[in-house]
């Protein structure tokens, strides 16, 4: 992390930039502002870092989705977790079909983002990472929010095809 804040450390979030991200499945391309392009690498970055908390973030890394929207990773959130609990089934431990320990995993997320971003702004940094961390909070803040809404209802009606 130390590397990526040191060398955006310059710029403003706002900055507009064309951001090219290259795996060895695909490329992703998009003209956005530097915050969006930002707040991507420093969320693979955490979710990697061995952090405990956040390593539940961990299988969404290898299958990254840079530039994500709230709702790719609201689903996205929801589907790692499920297959999470399908393999604590499988392994004899009890799985969290309810998603009842959910919200308290990204409530603790929560906590971990606001702990970092309190770091950061000790530091003599332009807004780019700061702003790149808050946006990954307020889409950790939209999981939550979201497992207690409407969403749910919009994703049955999606994955109508398993209820037949």
């Amino acid at each position: 992390m130390v590397d990526v804040i040191r060398f955006f450390s310059d710029l403003v979030s706002f900055d507009e930039a064309d951001i090219r991200i290259e795996t060895n499945d695909r490329t992703y391309f998009k003209h956005t502002t530097l915050q969006v392009g930002v707040s991507s690498l420093i969320g693979l970055c955490m979710a990697t870092s061995g952090c405990p908390v956040l390593s539940i973030l961990k299988p969404m890394a290898r299958f990254h989705l840079p530039f994500a929207s709230v709702e790719d990773t609201v689903y996205r959130a929801l589907s790692t977790y499920l297959l999470g609990q399908y393999f604590r089934k499988l392994n004899g431990m009890e799985p969290d079909w309810e998603l009842t320990k959910l919200d308290k995993v990204y409530d603790e997320i929560h906590q971990v983002n606001i702990g970092f971003s309190d770091r950061l702004k000790h530091i003599r940094i332009h807004d780019a990472s700061l702003n790149a961390l808050h946006i990954l909070d307020t889409f950790a803040n939209f999981v939550r929010f979201e497992i207690h809404s409407h969403v749910l209802k919009e994703l049955e009606t999606i994955m109508g095809e398993f209820l037949k």
